[in-house]
């Protein structure tokens, strides 16, 4: 097996393996490689590949976090890399009223992103989709929803003062399948207008508690507690 770039510096150069030492290769299409390092050279080396095994770490549930571009870059890569972690499937940057920036940064994004998939043995790499306005996300998920009738889609909000909990959006979900869409506002949340458009197009509010979070916060908080509700955290059975 032949490594080059990125992966071969990190090994060689952050890690500093020698020669025999034993790695895991995730390819990001769901397969994991044992590999033995048998050769260096400037900026590749080889390896011998000694197995392969289909990786069972995701998800049953596709989750797309629609998350608010924020007022500084280091709070949006901070929830990217930990919303990787706890098993996200897709993230889409949305510009809402109180966003203060409506540019990303892609490529940077892109390789938050990979690295907590690598580090945290996620099978997939999860999707980063383009930016998009508020009411196209809006648009974007009741399409989800549409064409996922059979399989089960929800898709919730969190929001002060919200009557509905996290575990009342999941009562309406396949425990096996299905998807699940989470919008997170920016500073200050997202605007009465915002969130009556939001209800208006089927997506529930829910509470997180009394206590008001930041946003990256909030990312982390919902997704843990989805996916706790999922069967996919410590000891919980699944049933909502």
């Amino acid at each position: 097996m032949h490594l080059k770039g990125e992966v071969a510096h990190q090994i060689s150069r952050v890690l500093r393996l020698r020669l025999g030492d034993a790695i895991l290769l995730l390819d990001g299409h769901g397969y994991e490689y044992s590999v033995k390092l048998a050769e260096f050279g400037k900026g590749e080396l080889w390896g011998d590949l000694t197995g392969k095994r289909l990786v069972d770490t995701e998800p049953a549930h596709h989750v797309t976090l629609y998350m608010a571009l924020l007022n500084k870059a280091d709070k949006f890569e901070w929830a990217l890399q930990k919303c990787t972690e706890l098993g996200a499937s897709r993230f889409v940057p949305v510009v809402a009223e109180r966003s203060v920036t409506s540019s990303g940064r892609g490529e940077r994004w892109e390789r938050i992103i990979q690295e907590a998939a690598e580090q945290s043995g996620r099978a997939f790499i999860p999707e980063l989709a383009e930016p998009l306005s508020f009411l196209e996300a809006l648009q974007e998920d009741a399409d989800l929803s549409e064409s996922s009738e059979g399989t089960g889609h929800i898709s919730i909000i969190p929001a002060l003062g919200a009557d509905k909990s996290v575990e009342d959006g999941l009562s309406h979900l396949e425990a096996s399948e299905g998807s699940i869409g989470i919008f997170v506002g920016p500073e200050g949340g997202f605007t009465d207008d915002e969130l009556f458009a939001a209800n208006e197009m089927g997506v529930l509010l829910v509470t997180l508690g009394p206590r008001v979070l930041r946003s990256e916060t909030a990312a982390v908080a919902t997704l843990t507690m989805v996916m706790f509700g999922l069967g996919q955290m410590g000891g919980n059975n699944g049933s909502f």
